[in-house]
């Protein structure tokens, strides 16, 4: 029996959500995906993305037509993206990133999204979507998703108006838009995804003491003790602690390798032994 023809069987539509869900990743070929020529393929179309996205840099072009001072994405131009006020200097660190990293990539990631497709249907799924959802373990993601986006869109939105006026505040009229969308290179971040950086801008009172990094500086806080901090939280809340296996294999830094790594947005992988996890940088 296929793994299609496993995952549609009356046991597994008629069994309990939690037990179909195991059913299917038991049964599913993503555990073990069968391996071709679109696989071989699409992995390598992804690590030449990475790569662009790891390698590229922003530089600046002298009269002479030479280009210096080129600076990579971690750190230097998200430091930009997050201490800058200047206007023209967040326009042109925004654009440049994208002409360099993303405009290259634009070829490579039609072909990957049509190889992951033919990927996924290899494997038993309708396409990588499809395979992306069933990985979810949540049934009907799509509706979840809705609901839970319908339920938040109230708050979002206030949020998102007061930030955008506070902006506009800051910026005027050329720049920002008062009853439009809030321009990405404005978020703080190259992304947008994270508005943490424009607090000092977007706060709706006066506090002391530097906020949250003036007192992780005061406390002495290195990357090690941040990560403590949050397992304190989540053992606070009844979740085990982690093995130690945690903390002498992961990776919770940049490597002192001269290596490049992009270590802001760390991700703890459970290998699904029972006992190991590690954290990983995006390499």
């Amino acid at each position: 029996m296929t793994a299609q023809e496993q995952r549609n069987s009356p046991a597994a539509r008629n069994a309990p959500p939690a037990t179909r869900r195991q059913v299917e990743e038991l049964a599913s070929p993503s555990r073990a995906p069968r391996f071709s020529q679109a696989g071989a393929e699409a992995e390598n179309v992804k690590s030449r993305m990475k790569q662009r996205y790891l390698s590229s840099k922003v530089c600046d072009d002298n009269r002479g037509g030479s280009r210096q001072n080129c600076r990579g994405l971690n750190p230097d131009l998200q430091r930009v993206m997050k201490r800058s006020k200047n206007k023209q200097e967040l326009t042109d660190t925004w654009k440049g990133w994208r002409d360099a990293a993303g405009a290259p990539n634009r070829d490579d990631y039609r072909q990957y999204v049509d190889l992951s497709n033919q990927v996924a249907k290899e494997n038993g799924f309708r396409d990588n979507g499809d395979r992306t959802r069933r990985g979810s373990g949540v049934d009907n993601l799509k509706r979840e998703a809705a609901d839970m986006y319908n339920e938040m869109r109230p708050v979002y939105q206030n949020m998102h108006n007061f930030v955008r006026r506070k902006l506009y505040d800051k910026y005027g009229p050329d720049v920002i838009d008062p009853q439009g969308p809030i321009p990405a290179d404005r978020l703080g971040t190259m992304t947008g995804q994270d508005w943490g950086n424009v607090y000092d801008v977007a706060k709706p009172f006066k506090e002391r003491g530097g906020g949250a990094d003036g007192f992780l500086q005061r406390e002495g806080y290195d990357t090690p003790r941040m990560y403590q901090a949050a397992e304190d939280m989540y053992t606070s809340m009844g979740f085990e602690e982690l093995p130690d296996t945690y903390w002498s294999n992961s990776q919770l830094g940049n490597p002192d390798n001269g290596k490049d790594r992009l270590c802001d947005r760390p991700t703890s992988y459970d290998f699904k032994d029972g006992q190991n996890y590690r954290c990983a940088t995006f390499k």
